[in-house]
């Protein structure tokens, strides 16, 4: 598989005491910058990590950040973000975004694509497909994400 180390397969294959990072694979694969990348890793990503685990938001480990995605820890570190995510968006009145993601969400609360459809009439075959591909992409880019965290 891409990106993973040459010897991954092999049964002498040991895990690394440091977390591999993938920024240098993405970044290739989706055009990124990597310095610019690295250092929103270090300058913002890994410091709101590592308050977000001193506030006991998150368990994991802090030394290097790892550990909060385990699937030991990431059940009470999902509700835990929910929560304090809930109580941030009350406190400040602002729109609650998770609403878009629901699967049913287009149905509940509408979107563009659903107006446009209705004034414009069906769609095409074309966009049908555009459609299609880009949804297949998305979903095999979050795969390919997850599969690698």
């Amino acid at each position: 598989m891409t990106g993973l180390p040459e010897d991954f397969h092999s049964k002498d294959y040991k895990v690394s005491s440091d977390p591999p990072c993938i920024i240098e694979k993405l970044c290739s694969l989706y055009y990124g910058l990597v310095l610019e990348a690295k250092g929103i890793k270090e300058h913002f990503w890994k410091p709101y990590i590592w308050k977000l685990i001193d506030k006991k938001l998150l368990k994991g480990k802090d030394e290097n950040l790892t550990g909060f995605l385990d699937p030991g820890n990431f059940g009470d570190s999902f509700k835990a973000i929910n929560k304090a995510y809930e109580e941030y968006v009350l406190s400040v009145g602002n729109l609650d975004e998770r609403i878009f993601l629901g699967e049913d969400a287009g149905e509940e609360i509408g979107n563009l694509t659903s107006c446009l459809n209705t004034t414009l009439g069906m769609e095409t075959p074309e966009r049908v497909q555009v459609t299609h591909n880009l949804q297949q992409h998305f979903d095999r880019v979050i795969l390919e994400c997850t599969q690698h965290n």
